[in-house]
């Protein structure tokens, strides 16, 4: 008979979640002191603060006294523990907005809650709040940005297995890619990337003549792209050169953190460049962008300028998920709110403080599309390609003829012919019959990429057998 009590695995996976739990909440607590110490500096009132950090205190000092920071969970409590601390979260964040700032309380949640998931809807009609709730109210959303399992796993060494398993379990996107051995060096490259862009649009928009309070806490809502400002008309209400800046850092924030990293801190070009979801990214930034500008121009009274500004500004503010507005879109005309309408659909770079269903999904989806109309025409080849560059170890189900064994052409990419994707992902197949005895040299030149039985590679196409770097190429065999 099974046992009603819990077995030491669910124990040892439910005491690292506690921890987990428990260490987050004592590092909100903190932030909510930093936050009351301003607020009696500013001379406001500190008691929402007070309260969240009381709160925060007592149920961190709970979870990391009933935990164990070395236990190691299943994928599935990870999923778990992280979801929950998405829920937990955001009703301590609501405790400030509720005691000093006279929101309700379902109200004071819904900023929390819109704050830290980077959403950017308000309830507020006539910001009245504080300087330090605004600046609290950016903060929400810098954190959430970043990923709170992220930012803690940065600062805090205690977190070990639980913490590795929350960030994968976090992340999103096809590939899950870290710059060192290390997980937490990781956060923390991630974390030092973070700091200095939200540093540099902070100086950029004081400079561009923001006022201070505001240049700030703009700073911290647009590269989380999370669009909190503290001016109810948003950026309309700022210089052109301000709006330009936030042009660009809201496509900063769209694009890969460690990507962005290996650029600005190690000078390597290449890893972004040869990225097909920068690229895709780029596109879509140019054409939409441009093509909203001539709507403007010709639609509207803008000049050439105001017509580029307002139309790249609000392309990657919707294509992020940012929010900020330059100008009140809903009088434009159709077509261009159409374009818009299109682009809330698209969204980021996965591995970037965008939101959106990301790009890499729709790059995965025309590349399954594009490969399966390529199987139902004659002759068929096989694609064993993978995403993020070489040759995938699985081998197609289909069987090319001999008389597709020519030399590789630009008819080998299909209906379409789309170098610029250069990566897809490779598809699972049913498994190859083992070589026969007389496949064995074939077997042997060709390693790993070996033909199935009865396949032998043909001249021409051998050289196709690696399929590149990065690159979306076909691996054809052909029959004996």
């Amino acid at each position: 008979m099974r046992s009603w009590l819990p077995s030491s695995r669910s124990k040892g996976a439910l005491e690292a979640l506690l921890y987990l739990l428990g260490l987050t909440f004592r590092g909100f607590a903190f932030v909510h002191l930093g936050f009351a110490a301003l607020a009696l500096v500013l001379g406001e009132e500190a008691w929402g603060f007070l309260g969240a950090a009381a709160l925060g205190f007592a149920l961190g000092y709970l979870g990391t006294f009933r935990g164990r920071p070395k236990a190691q969970p299943q994928r599935a409590e990870v999923f778990a523990g992280v979801a929950l601390l998405w829920l937990l979260v955001p009703v301590l964040g609501a405790v400030p907005y509720w005691i000093s700032g006279g929101l309700a309380f379902l109200d004071a949640l819904f900023e929390s809650m819109s704050g830290y998931t980077a959403t950017g809807a308000t309830v507020l009609q006539d910001f009245s709040l504080s300087r330090s709730l605004f600046l609290y109210r950016g903060f929400t959303q810098w954190m959430g940005g970043i990923g709170i399992v992220v930012l803690f796993l940065a600062v805090f060494p205690q977190l070990h297995v639980a913490g590795r398993q929350a960030f994968f379990a976090e992340s999103t996107g096809v590939e899950k890619e870290r710059l060192t051995p290390r997980i937490r060096q990781t956060a923390q490259a991630v974390l030092l990337l973070y700091l200095a862009l939200t540093g540099a649009a902070a100086l950029g928009y004081a400079l561009a003549g923001v006022p201070l309070f505001e240049a700030v806490a703009n700073a911290l809502a647009t590269v989380p792209a999370g669009g909190f400002s503290p001016n109810p008309q948003s950026f309309a209400g700022y210089p052109p050169l301000a709006q330009w800046l936030g042009v660009a850092f809201m496509f900063l924030a769209g694009v890969n953190f460690l990507l962005q990293y290996r650029l600005f801190f190690r000078g390597e070009v290449g890893p972004l460049l040869r990225d097909a979801e920068f690229r895709a990214y780029v596109l879509v930034v140019l054409a939409a962008g441009l093509a909203l500008s001539g709507y403007l121009y010709t639609h509207h009274t803008y000049d050439l300028e105001a017509s580029l500004r307002h139309a790249f500004f609000q392309v990657i503010s919707i294509l992020t998920g940012t929010g900020f507005a330059s100008v009140d879109f809903a009088q434009w005309v159709v077509p261009a709110q159409a374009i818009l309408v299109l682009l809330m659909f698209v969204g980021g770079s996965a591995g970037s403080a965008a939101g959106g269903i990301k790009l890499v999904r729709w790059l995965v989806l025309f590349g399954f599309l594009r490969r399966e109309i390529t199987r139902t025409r004659p002759p068929r080849r096989s694609s064993p390609c993978a995403w993020g560059g070489g040759c995938s170890r699985r081998r197609s189900c289909g069987r090319s003829p001999s008389s597709s064994s020519s030399t590789p052409s630009s008819s080998s990419w299909g209906p379409w012919p789309w170098p610029f994707w250069k990566r897809t992902l490779s598809w699972p197949s049913p498994p190859a019959p083992r070589p026969s005895a007389t496949s064995a040299p074939a077997s042997a030149r060709w390693g790993p990429w070996a033909p199935t039985r009865g396949f032998t590679p043909s001249p021409s196409s051998s050289s196709w057998g690696s399929c590149g770097r990065g690159g979306l190429r076909w691996c054809p065999w052909s029959s004996s």
